[in-house]
């Protein structure tokens, strides 16, 4: 009997915290749509984003309405559709149902999609299908290939390949250089085999080894398309994404600008009841931690992601100076500089409480969250600054887009 099967090969998703930015990225790269993190994350609004429970639970960084999000991708040059469905809808089978077509006739036209919950609560990018569900690629997907000699890890914090390096993960078949570019990505070292293309990713263990994992590639086994959304969460969301026009740069930007504005004020439509974002959201953070009442996990988690995000907030900020040269520039730099200190102060908290080495113990070490509390502080008063600049930059913007 003959297996209808359809794959994209050359679809993957890209290593981030964030992982429907990842998902994203991976579909605009599928389609030759160059864009770079910085201008994804800033030009979605997502990387001025913070979104807060009273607990800090690991729920916050995915809890939120994102429809707002998802059509600012169009500003970076693609279309994506979606269909969306509460298991506890009456119509969810038939959700359940138009996902599934939908899906196979976008990856049989050759068109990326991507969805929530394949395997873990993040977002996955789905690179074909078989008769039974979806293929994807995404968290967990990477398969464990070897181990290197920890003292490697003092050369990748560096972004280098060490001679020393070189030669272990040419032994598994890995070919590296001195010209490799090491980056952090979703708390690993990622790099690139200079042969054959493939993303590769050394993840720190909680033992302190040294995890070498393959590409992230589809997974070796797939979701059954009827189980999709028959989950804890109970949501499901299926998108496929198509090449679109992209707008004037200083458009981009405003728009951008307008809806981070937007979802860090108070009452935001995007943001959940029982969480908040901004500098309340800041707040609800703070307090979780000097009331000892923060989720253990949740807090490891909105570390390494909103530090992620302020990375890349302060990256959108350079590359919005570079492509809206002129008087705005000096806003730009101010925003860019403020942005790296809060990324600084998220990003000790991180280091404070790393995610992938994360233990019922960290939550209680009261040095720990004492210090932790201090990079809060810090990060929030940068962030309200900041905020001022965007919207200072965004009020120059709407004086001068107005006409267009």
């Amino acid at each position: 009997m003959t297996v209808s099967r359809s794959v994209l090969d050359r679809l993957r998703w890209k290593p981030m915290w964030v992982s429907h930015l990842g998902s994203m990225k991976g579909c605009l790269d599928y389609l030759n749509i160059p864009v770079t993190e910085a201008w994804l994350m800033g030009a979605t609004g997502h990387a001025f984003l913070l979104n807060m429970d009273s607990r800090a639970t690991a729920a916050g960084p995915t809890a939120w309405n994102n429809e707002r999000l998802m059509r600012l991708a169009s500003n970076v040059g693609c279309v994506i559709h979606a269909v969306r469905g509460w298991e506890s809808a009456p119509d969810f089978h038939t959700r359940q149902q138009l996902a599934w077509d939908h899906t196979k006739r976008a990856i049989d036209q050759g068109l990326p999609c991507y969805g929530w919950e394949l395997g873990l609560p993040e977002y996955y990018v789905v690179c074909g299908y078989n008769e039974q569900g979806y293929y994807y690629s995404g968290i967990g997907t990477a398969d464990y290939r070897a181990e290197v000699d920890r003292r490697h890890k003092a050369d990748l914090m560096e972004g280098r390949m060490s001679a020393g390096l070189q030669a272990e993960l040419a032994q598994f078949g890995i070919a590296v250089s001195t010209e490799t570019e090491v980056r952090q990505r979703f708390g690993c070292f990622v790099f690139t085999d200079v042969k054959t293309g493939k993303l590769h990713s050394v993840l720190e263990a909680a033992d302190g080894r040294l995890l070498v994992h393959d590409d992230y590639d589809r997974s070796g086994g797939c979701k059954p398309w009827r189980e999709l959304g028959v989950s804890r969460t109970g949501f499901m969301e299926m998108c496929w994404v198509e090449p679109g026009l992209t707008p004037d740069d200083a458009v981009t930007v405003k728009q951008a600008l307008e809806f981070a504005l937007d979802a860090a004020e108070e009452g935001s439509p995007w943001i959940f009841p029982g969480f908040k974002s901004g500098l309340a959201g800041f707040d609800l953070w703070i307090h979780a931690v000097e009331t000892r009442t923060a989720d253990g996990l949740g807090l490891a988690y909105h570390a390494a992601v909103w530090s992620e995000c302020r990375y890349f907030a302060a990256q959108f900020m350079r590359e919005a100076r570079e492509r809206l040269p002129g008087p705005l520039s000096g806003l730009f730099d101010e925003g860019e500089a403020l942005y790296a200190h809060v990324h600084h102060h998220l990003q000790c908290v991180a280091e404070l409480f790393p995610f992938h080495q994360r233990q019922p113990s960290h939550i209680s070490d009261t040095d720990r969250l004492e210090a932790a509390l201090r990079h809060l502080r810090e990060a929030k008063q940068y962030e309200d600054r900041a905020l001022e600049t965007l919207r200072s930059i965004y009020r120059k913007l709407d004086e001068t887009t107005s006409c267009l």
